[in-house]
């Protein structure tokens, strides 16, 4: 019985040794990588490290190059109370975040960070616009199935500056207030609402069918000092925009 006991816990320790050193790429090919293409121009390279304590490089459009880099107990993780440290970094962003696991999904917890307008920018002023300053996150927290959100919420915060903006006249550059904004879920869709003293500004939502659509209300025009698209009497919100991100 002992002998038999020796060679259970030798085999035991010789299995945590793998799955301690187990390559991330491998997991990363075969789990992440196919659920992460249904996003186009989403590409991962450079993975490396073990899946407890590893790193992937990201790259879409025309934002800089953002890196992946976790850290998770393998203990934590087989017990399903897991615990474990995200952070998303690079030119103009730094995220934080914890993971575990929870229900069979994710939850995140404890985001927060900045966002340079840089990192927003450059992929911004594509379409013409562009503008200052830092968004700070904080109080982020979410739950995910392994379809898709399942909760959410967090704050947002800009501090207000100069917005250029390209129009069929040519460039125009006009002042809003600070923002403060509230992510939360709605249904199925992640949204996110920005606004200055309680006026509504713009909601941003993302729903699991990958439809992003943008609404813009008549106080942003106002703080801005511009004419609203269609005039004062025009039913809110006063712009929509719809795309599809995959």
């Amino acid at each position: 019985m002992r002998l038999i006991l020796y060679v259970l816990a030798g085999l035991l320790a010789f299995l945590v040794c793998i799955a301690a050193f187990l390559p991330a790429s491998p997991a990363w090919q075969h789990i992440f990588i196919p659920r992460l293409q249904s996003i186009p121009e989403l590409v991962v390279t450079g993975v490396d490290g073990t899946i407890w304590n590893g790193r992937a490089g990201f790259s879409y459009r025309a934002f800089p190059t953002s890196t992946l880099t976790w850290s998770v107990s393998p203990l934590a993780l087989a017990a399903a109370a897991g615990e474990g440290d995200l952070r998303l970094a690079g030119e103009g962003h730094d995220i934080n975040a914890r993971i575990g696991l929870e229900g069979g999904g994710f939850i995140l917890t404890d985001g927060q960070g900045l966002i340079d307008a840089s990192f927003i920018n450059s992929m911004s002023e594509g379409i013409g616009l562009t503008f200052p300053g830092e968004i700070v996150l904080s109080n982020i927290k979410g739950k995910a199935s392994r379809r898709w959100f399942t909760d959410a919420s967090g704050d947002l915060a800009w501090e207000g500056g100069t917005i250029a903006t390209r129009t069929l006249s040519g460039m125009i550059s006009y002042d809003l207030p600070p923002l403060t904004g509230q992510l939360l879920m709605e249904g199925e869709k992640l949204k996110l609402t920005l606004q200055h003293d309680g006026d509504s500004f713009m909601d941003i939502s993302l729903g699991p069918d990958g439809w992003a659509k943008v609404d813009i209300y008549k106080s942003l025009f106002q703080h801005a000092g511009l004419n609203i698209p269609g005039g004062e009497d025009l039913p809110e919100p006063v712009v929509q925009v719809e795309e599809k991100l995959f």
